[in-house]
């Protein structure tokens, strides 16, 4: 297309229409020939449902994504041999289509119009008479949710803390210069989420915007933190020492006993320090959190007496 305005993107459509009939969705990015109220209303008069892709987040359309990949490297390969792209092109997809998916198992034209169409190849499935099944549903499937687990895997993914009602500011994918901040300081209430889209309004202005959950960073107030924070319960030094020393080697355990020795009192404190204070020290020592150094008086100060 030379020129990609919403009236030749309509015509364009129409003649693949033509041939397939009109689709129940189409999922599009957002740009201007795509929200315009022409093409709007050319699919809406035709019932067809406009799925938008969240700005700034190529990922939600990714099958259309992969598919351009494996198209420019078509074109790459016909400019680097100084062939016609056209007719490369329309052999690449000759070749697409009938050749079965490494997920499905089956072709795209098996899965689009119920059968596979002939290429240059020959092949066995011209005279396969077996019924059709659903293996390949279950098989993408399987799959899918393979790859969903490794990924979650590989990029460390866990339950979001973003819930509808949270206030959140923006990252900047589009920062001015180095000094600029990461994210915005407009501040953003969600007021739906469904998967990683978020349909977020302005609080000052009340603009409303479409983003992805990634760009997004939750603002705490004080309370929360305060909630968040978890509170430890006081552990005894015994246990301390048990636990550690199923971990640690026989070195470790000793260093570890030696540190957290109770303190002793001499006969002569007995005049400083009362009965009562003293069982105050060694019940404070028994619920001390941390080890530590115990202190003892420099050798130089040992020639005399305080």
């Amino acid at each position: 297309m030379h020129h990609i305005t919403a009236g030749t993107t309509c015509q364009r459509l129409a003649k693949i229409f033509i041939r397939l009939g009109f689709p129940r969705t189409i999922t599009v990015d957002n740009g201007r020939q795509f929200v315009s109220k022409e093409f709007d209303d050319y699919c809406r008069v035709r019932g067809i449902h406009l799925n938008t892709t969240t700005p700034y987040w190529p990922q939600e359309n990714g099958e259309v994504e992969r598919q351009n990949r494996s198209v420019l490297k078509r074109l790459k390969i016909s400019h680097a041999l100084a062939r016609d792209w056209r007719k490369d092109l329309q052999e690449y997809i000759l070749m697409y289509n009938t050749t079965p998916h490494s997920t499905t198992g089956k072709t795209p034209t098996q899965l689009f119009f119920g059968r596979t169409i002939r290429g240059k190849i020959p092949s066995l499935a011209d005279v396969e008479t077996a019924p059709p099944n659903t293996d390949f549903a279950d098989r993408d499937r399987i799959l899918k949710e393979k790859g969903k687990e490794s990924e979650d895997r590989k990029r460390r993914a866990g339950v979001g803390d973003i819930t509808v009602g949270s206030r959140v500011v923006l990252k900047n994918v589009l920062p001015g210069n180095k000094f600029s901040p990461v994210f915005d300081s407009k501040i953003y209430e969600v007021l739906e989420k469904s998967g990683a889209r978020l349909k977020l309004q302005e609080v000052l202005t009340g603009k409303v915007m479409y983003k992805n959950i990634t760009h997004a960073k939750k603002v705490y107030t004080a309370s929360e933190e305060d909630s968040d924070t978890p509170s430890e319960p006081p552990l005894q030094i015994e246990n301390m020492i048990q636990g550690r020393a199923k971990t640690s080697s026989s070195s470790d355990f000793s260093r570890l006993s030696d540190n957290l020795t109770t303190p002793t009192f001499h006969e002569s404190d007995a005049d400083v320090f009362d009965s009562s204070k003293s069982q105050e020290l060694q019940d404070a020592s028994v619920v001390t959190l941390r080890p530590h150094r115990p202190a003892r008086r420099p050798v130089k100060y040992q020639d005399y007496v305080l």
